[in-house]
């Protein structure tokens, strides 16, 4: 059965589990409460991911490839260092964007 959601939450991660864009499958990602300080490019291969949630996982910034992850609906990274956002204007299926309490 593949793999569509996977929760890593508070579990003191320090950083991002590189076996995570290997599943292709993948809709919904939750790493909130770690200690990653940041998220790679290579979360771009995730094409199906629907979800993405890195509140409060210590990163500065987010990936550019972001911007290539067209079925990503819902984007939560707050409580992190962020002081700017990459393009996100392809991400036409966004419905929700939370960024609050950031640097």
């Amino acid at each position: 059965m593949p793999l569509k959601r996977l929760a890593v939450h508070s579990a003191k991660l320090t950083s991002f589990p590189s076996a995570v864009t290997g599943c292709k499958t993948l809709e919904i990602l939750n790493l909130m409460v770690n200690k990653l300080g940041e998220v790679p490019e290579s979360i771009g291969q995730l094409k199906a991911l629907r979800e993405l949630y890195v509140s409060d996982v210590k990163i500065s910034k987010l990936p550019a490839a972001l911007s290539t992850m067209t079925k990503l609906e819902v984007l939560t990274a707050s409580q992190n260092l962020l002081t700017e956002l990459p393009d996100l204007s392809k991400l036409t299926k966004l419905k929700k964007l939370s960024v609050k309490s950031n640097k």
